[in-house]
């Protein structure tokens, strides 16, 4: 009976409610203003965003509390930092490129640290300024490139390392020159889909191989083809949505995709009457979110946007047993497990999103502390799940 309800709450925990059941509900509007062309990023259980068409302010919004603070502005435009792109690593973010005004492209990137809420200057981006990039963040590191310069659409692509503060040269993009193209990662591989080629809207997919910087040719996107979409990943699969075609149809639906079955399926889109492109979207602690953006007509947002009922990534469970917990969290090639006082035997598991169990070990009756060798597994969220006499904890762990 035990083992069942360990895997009643595994269940739970890694998948979430089912799809059919997800639906958006719309949270405290972002301050500020309507907009489009903002950013944004997650830090923890907070989710920044701000910036875009007409607007250079910055909020940070508490995923728990759901209340939004005013933060340092972005920096390094007078008044706008539209079409440019955002990104974390570890405990920082990561603003670059777009513009300041029409004719005004921007190359340079600054880091922001939530902790002081001060922006530093880092490397500029080394090919020429532009917007409109494809940006993703794989095993610690970033890659940005295509986009446009208001003058022809980019291919060359880059990598940014934030321990070395350096750019380097990597595969264009397979797509070939492209903007406004919608990115997510699962595991060790980024997927980048829809965008504007030409003066063609495209729904090819391409997944990127950062450990050989190479590009594969996947399913492509079953909606209609458009560019300005949002994207982003839970629970091992991927969500692209909105968007529009040719600036005349702006769309609200979207569509998850099965990379273990390179297969996609609808899912929950927003109402009909809040189409829109120039979205933005976010996960923090296993939560999706979207907001801002324009209908292409007279409507610009600043409304919030939830996914309930969604497959909400790992999340802490409830489930608590004794004093059993890991740390540090974020960790990186170890994990120190402490024990209760008194206990018998006990298995620590480490869980993939995709449910896949990655590690398992014995902790021996009596163990206080115990390490957990972390090298073998890639940067990403898993589920420490800890069997033992008196029942299981579970602890959502980030590995860097």
């Amino acid at each position: 009976m035990r083992q069942l309800a360990y895997t009643i709450a595994i269940a739970l925990l890694l998948t979430g409610p089912a799809a059919s059941a997800q639906t958006w509900s719309q949270r405290t509007n972002l301050p500020g203003g309507a907009r489009d062309a903002a950013i944004s990023f997650a830090i923890g259980s907070r989710v920044y965003t701000g910036a875009g068409a007409g607007s250079k302010d910055f909020y940070g919004y508490d995923v728990e509390s759901g209340t939004w603070t005013r933060l340092a502005n972005i920096p390094g435009v007078s008044n706008e930092r539209a079409f440019g792109a955002g990104f974390s690593i570890g405990a920082k973010g990561y603003v670059c490129l777009g513009y300041d005004g029409n004719t005004n492209l921007k190359k340079d990137l600054w880091e922001y640290d939530p902790a002081a809420n001060t922006w530093a200057r880092k490397a500029d981006f080394p090919g020429i300024a532009r917007d409109g990039v494809t940006c993703f963040v794989v095993n610690g590191k970033a890659y940005v490139g295509g986009g446009s310069d208001n003058k022809v659409l980019l291919a060359d692509f880059y990598e940014y390392d934030p321990a070395t503060d350096t750019w380097a040269t990597k595969h264009d993009l397979q797509s070939g020159p492209a903007i406004f193209q919608a990115s997510f990662v699962i595991g060790p591989y980024a997927y980048v889909t829809t965008g504007s080629i030409g003066n063609l809207e495209t729904t090819d997919l391409y997944r990127y191989d950062a450990s050989k910087d190479s590009w594969d040719y996947l399913s492509e996107f079953p909606g209609a083809a458009r560019q300005c979409a949002v994207a982003f990943a839970l629970n091992g699969k991927g969500y692209v949505g909105l968007g529009q075609t040719a600036y005349t149809t702006s769309f609200s639906d979207f569509y998850s995709y099965d990379p273990a079955t390179d297969t996609w399926s609808p899912a929950s889109g927003l109402p009909a009457t809040k189409s829109r492109a120039w979205a933005t979207a976010c996960v923090a602690n296993g939560r999706a979110y979207v907001g801002s953006g324009w209908d292409l007509g007279s409507n610009f947002y600043n409304d919030w946007w939830e996914l309930n009922g969604s497959p909400a990534g790992i999340r802490e469970a409830s489930i608590r047993n004794g004093d059993w917990s890991a740390a540090p969290n974020p960790a990186g090639a170890a994990l120190a497990i402490r024990a209760p006082r008194t206990h018998g035997m006990a298995r620590a598991t480490l869980i993939d999103e995709l449910g896949r169990e990655m590690i398992t070990t014995e902790i021996t009756a009596g163990e206080q502390g115990h390490t957990l060798d972390l090298s073998p597994v890639p940067a990403g969220m898993y589920l420490l799940r800890i069997d033992a006499d008196a029942g299981s904890t579970f602890q959502k762990i980030i590995k860097q």
